[in-house]
C-alpha cells in the first residue's frame, strides 16, 4: 500500500478543530476519509461507525523510520467498506498473508463484527 506524503499538503486528525501546532504523539494523516472514519480517545483507537471495533493505541500504529504509520489491518478494515475497488482488492491481496498472526486475527474479528452477514475477505 503506497501512499504519497505531501508535507505541504492538508493534514487531518479526525476532528473538525483546526490546530496551528500539534502536541507530541498527535496522529494525523493526509487521507481525509480515513481520519473521518476512525478516532482516538484515551489510548484507544476506534472505528466511528461501529464503536465495538477497537484497537489499543500501541498496536494501532507501527513506527517506521521514526514515523507513526497506521497499522495495515486498520487500513484494510477501512478499505473493506469498498472491496469492489480494484486498488483496495489489490492491497488486500498483497497484505493479508503478510500480517502477523495477532494482526490477522484482529482484522478477521473486526470484519466479522462489521459484516455479520459475511464479506468476501472473511476466511
Amino acid at each position: 500500500m503506497d501512499f504519497i506524503i505531501n508535507p505541504q499538503g492538508t493534514w487531518y486528525h479526525g476532528s473538525n478543530k483546526v490546530f496551528d501546532l500539534l502536541e507530541e504523539g498527535s496522529t494525523i494523516t493526509q487521507w481525509k476519509e480515513l481520519a473521518e472514519a476512525f478516532s482516538l480517545e484515551n489510548g484507544i483507537f476506534y472505528y466511528k461507525r461501529k464503536f465495538t471495533i477497537l484497537r489499543e493505541l500501541d498496536k494501532a500504529f507501527i513506527i517506521k523510520d521514526g514515523i507513526s504509520i497506521l497499522a495495515p489491518e486498520i487500513v484494510l478494515r477501512y478499505k473493506s467498506t469498498n472491496n469492489d475497488n480494484s486498488d483496495y482488492q489489490h492491497d488486500y491481496e498483497m497484505v493479508i498473508n503478510e500480517l502477523e498472526a495477532e494482526r490477522y486475527e484482529w482484522f478477521m474479528t473486526a470484519l466479522k463484527t462489521a459484516y455479520p452477514r459475511g464479506h468476501k475477505w472473511i476466511k
